[in-house]
């Protein structure tokens, strides 16, 4: 199938390309190599009909729940149904409010902001939010929004004038048990956790567009977002069990705690899969770890594409230029 796939890239027949990749995501969806062509469909939603590709990821749904359970299947099933509710959305279908249900998306926020000051250090600055343990106290001006409709994504354009700077958005969560907290943004921010800043998703650093830290070892959590305005200013977070289950975690009411905890970012199924692959066939293994990393919307695809096409395989040279063009702002002179 993989090679069919990349002999109809290769030609341009992308009717072709579409058909094979809906074959094999709605039939296959349990297969490791499928999970990256997940994203085609949804980018073919398009060209093809909006409808024709929800079709295809609801397929690829139900075939990967009537099938036996397997290490990584609701990661899977996690990663289609954030990929269906893209298209459901797109496409204006009714459908999308019960994807959107199912996902369980944080939709009460406490905001604060705009705060400008360094125009991009402005991400590394402390503004008066994040030394703060009450923002009434001291006399952080905060409202509390709640996300009805839509898909349950925080814009701050929406509630902060002027459009510049850096916002911070905070929510609590309950954590009965460990917890998996997933922030999708295409945008760069920090997120803290009960006053810890816990990850930085930083262009010149580590920028992914879905983040996941598994958190554990305390009653309650506050998530405060640290964003920069950018191209865009808005972010989506799941909450799911350690099984990639969404759960509903907000607490009642929203309140700035101190208390300790674990935690550690992971790498969403089948990440571990392709690492393994690239042990006993590298030019496979890494040609995957290119991919992963790219629909992560990650410069460390580069890495990677590198290492595959130093097989000489001109569709991995091929990936491995468009990604330098891609990442350096497309300046072919860099």
């Amino acid at each position: 199938i993989e090679r069919s796939i990349m002999d109809a890239f290769y030609r341009g027949g992308y009717h072709d390309l579409f058909r094979i990749i809906s074959d094999a995501v709605s039939k296959q969806p349990q297969l490791p190599e499928t999970y990256l062509y997940y994203f085609d469909v949804a980018r073919f939603a398009d060209v093809f009909g909006y409808d024709r590709a929800a079709g295809v990821l609801s397929a690829a749904l139900s075939t990967l729940r009537a099938g036996g359970d397997f290490q990584g299947r609701n990661s899977l099933a996690l990663a289609l149904t954030v990929q269906l509710d893209r298209v459901l959305r797109l496409g204006r279908s009714p459908d999308a409010s019960r994807t959107t249900a199912f996902l369980r998306p944080l939709r009460r926020w406490k905001i604060a902001g705009p705060y400008h000051r360094y125009g991009r250090g402005d991400i590394d600055h402390q503004f008066l939010p994040e030394l703060s343990h009450d923002f009434e106290k001291a006399g952080v001006k905060s409202r509390t929004v709640t996300l009805r409709g839509g898909d349950g994504a925080l814009d701050c354009r929406r509630y902060l004038y002027p459009s510049q700077g850096v916002a911070y958005a905070l929510t609590s969560i309950s954590l009965p048990h460990p917890v998996k907290v997933r922030v999708y943004a295409d945008t760069e921010y920090a997120l803290f956790i009960n006053g810890r800043k816990v990850l930085a998703n930083l262009r010149g650093g580590t920028y992914r567009s879905c983040r996941v830290v598994r958190v554990w070892g305390v009653s309650t959590a506050t998530l405060m977002i640290k964003m920069l305005r950018g191209d865009s200013w808005r972010c989506r977070v799941i909450v799911t069990d350690e099984h990639d289950i969404p759960i509903s975690a907000e607490t009642p009411s929203i309140a700035l705690t101190a208390g300790d905890f674990q935690h550690v970012e992971e790498m969403d199924y089948p990440y571990g899969e392709y690492v393994a692959r690239s042990v006993t066939d590298p030019e496979k293994g890494f040609s995957l770890l290119g991919s992963y990393f790219d629909e992560l919307d990650s410069d460390e695809s580069i890495q990677y594409y590198r290492l595959a096409a130093k097989s000489g395989d001109p569709l991995s040279s091929y990936f491995y230029g468009s990604a330098l063009i891609a990442y350096s702002g497309s300046d072919r002179g860099s």
